[in-house]
C-alpha cells in the first residue's frame, strides 16, 4: 500500500474560509475539488456603525453581519472629483491625517 496521495488530492483535513467581503477584485473563487468551502459573511473587523452605514448604500441585498462588538465610530466621508487622480491622492492624505489625529498610528 502506497502512501503517495495525488498532486491533485486535498489533505484529508483541507478546508477554505470564503470571505465574499475580501473579494476586492471580483475574481472567481479559485475551484478546490474536494475541500470543505465554509462561507462567512459576520464581518469581526469593522465597527457595526460602519457597517450600518454600509448597509445603507449597498442595499439590504448585500448580507452584511456585524460580529464586532465596537460601535460609535462616528463615519465620516471623504470626497474627491471622479477622474482626478490628484483629487484622489488629496483625499487620501486627509482620511489619512484624520485618523492619525484621532490616534491610529502607522
Amino acid at each position: 500500500m502506497s502512501s503517495r496521495r495525488s498532486k491533485n488530492a486535498s489533505p484529508p483535513w483541507a478546508a477554505a474560509l470564503e470571505d465574499p467581503m475580501q473579494n476586492l477584485y471580483l475574481r472567481e473563487p479559485v475551484p478546490l475539488p474536494g475541500w470543505t468551502i465554509l462561507r462567512e459573511t459576520t464581518n469581526y473587523r469593522s465597527p457595526r456603525d460602519l457597517l450600518g452605514f454600509i448597509r445603507k448604500i449597498v442595499g439590504p441585498e448585500v448580507r452584511l453581519d456585524a460580529g464586532s462588538p465596537f460601535d460609535g465610530s462616528d463615519v465620516s466621508v471623504s470626497t474627491y472629483e471622479e477622474g482626478n487622480p490628484e483629487e484622489v491622492i488629496e483625499a487620501t492624505k486627509r482620511a489619512i491625517m484624520q485618523a492619525l489625529s484621532l490616534g491610529f498610528r502607522k
